[in-house]
């Protein structure tokens, strides 16, 4: 099983495969949906999903996110402040 749509730009991803453990992405996955109260099964058109991101500020993302390089680089920072412009 490959990346979702999600996954495709994630600095995990190397040549289609996730770096991380399956309990890391499960945990991640679980802690992300939780906070978005989605549940396993949920299927949201793209649109949707963005507009449940709307809700994450950017001093969640330590808790959701942790030790990503992303984060480091700010850039979900930045891609909810845009979100939340649109």
């Amino acid at each position: 099983m490959g990346a979702d749509d999600i996954c495709l730009s994630c600095p995990h991803l190397d040549a289609g495969i996730c770096a991380r453990s399956g309990e890391e992405i499960n945990a991640a996955d679980r802690r992300v949906m939780g906070w978005l109260g989605l549940e396993e099964g949920d299927r949201l058109e793209w649109r949707s999903l963005l507009k449940k991101t709307t809700a994450v500020q950017p001093e969640d993302l330590s808790h959701l996110c942790g030790e990503c390089r992303w984060r480091e680089l700010n850039y979900c920072s930045e891609g909810l402040a845009a979100l939340k412009e649109d």
